[in-house]
């Protein structure tokens, strides 16, 4: 690598860290912001500046490139179909709390507290569903399976 290059990359790299800690103004002020529109300048390249909101942006649409590129079509279908299902859980959770009154939080502990699945239920959905999983580890998804059942059980 060039020495210029290196000093390109070592100063984007300050900038980039020193803008995740201190919001610069108009920032939302969301930690490491969360591509909601912050225009605190990372970087400049031929007096272009580049946007943290940008930066964010582009690191979501290569992180959703790399994951789905090395899936077949049915699992990267599967993995659409599960973060939707959780989006629109997220929705749901957060209109019922605000109709409450209360924080998501509050409102997820609540619901937790009626329903609990046991580690043996996870273990036999996972047996049972190990071929759809595109052989995830069961750590990686155990959380994620607690949670599917919990929420059919709370549904029941």
């Amino acid at each position: 690598m060039s020495a210029s290059r290196h000093l390109l990359l070592v100063t984007l790299t300050t900038l980039l860290l020193s803008s995740c800690n201190a919001p610069g103004p108009g920032a939302s002020g969301s930690a490491g912001g969360s591509g909601d529109g912050d225009a605190t300048v990372v970087a400049l390249v031929d007096g272009s500046p580049i946007t943290l909101s940008e930066l964010d942006v582009w690191i979501k649409d290569q992180l959703l490139e790399e994951e789905l590129s090395s899936k077949s079509a049915a699992a990267a279908h599967e993995f659409r179909a599960e973060r939707l299902d959780q989006l629109i859980r997220d929705h749901v959770v957060t209109t019922e709390a605000r109709q409450r009154g209360i924080t998501p939080e509050e409102l997820l502990a609540e619901s937790r507290g009626a329903a609990t699945v046991d580690d043996a239920a996870v273990q036999t959905f996972y047996d049972k569903s190990k071929d759809r999983l595109g052989g995830a580890d069961f750590d990686q998804v155990a959380p994620r399976i607690r949670r599917h059942l919990e929420s059919q059980e709370s549904r029941n």
